[in-house]
């Protein structure tokens, strides 16, 4: 739906673009073998071990570019010279989405952390009990596409 509206006709985005958060789950069965796995001993449960958590992070990130910078440089297309945008960001994954951002010609002026009281299971539970529970943000960052003075104060 993008692609199809006009470059720089759009004054301000407000979005969820794709968070990436179905790539938290990188591995296919075909790479089972090539997992290191360790015991969270006290529930018997299977993570990963420190030994692949680099490989993890770089093959994320290869998937986030891939899925969520085209929504970066779209946005960045539709935005106006000097527009805003306002984009939401998964935690583990804010700085890529600032980086694609950044390269996608806008500029992160400001990342806005909103707290929200509900806590909520970090790993599955096991008799009802989690060993580790996380408080929930939500992060937003504010970027501009680059143009001058003129066209900013058109713009409000």
């Amino acid at each position: 739906m993008l692609a199809e509206l006009e470059g720089n006709s759009v004054d301000a985005i407000v979005t969820d673009p794709p968070s990436g958060a179905s790539m938290m789950t990188p591995f296919e069965e075909r790479d089972h073998e090539n997992r290191y796995l360790d015991f969270d001993s006290p529930l018997g449960r299977l993570r990963h071990g420190f030994k692949t958590q680099h490989a993890i992070t770089l093959r994320l990130r290869e998937c986030f570019q891939r899925d969520v910078w085209p929504v970066l440089r779209q946005s960045a297309r539709l935005l106006k010279p000097g527009g805003y945008g306002l984009f939401w960001a998964f935690q583990k994954t804010q700085h890529w989405l600032a980086w694609g951002l950044e390269e996608s010609g806008m500029t992160v002026m400001d990342v806005i952390v909103a707290a929200v009281p509900e806590r909520r299971p970090k790993t599955p539970t096991v008799k009802g009990q989690s060993l580790q529970i996380r408080s929930e943000t939500d992060l937003w960052l504010l970027a501009r596409k680059a143009g001058s003075e003129d066209t900013s104060s058109k713009n409000r």
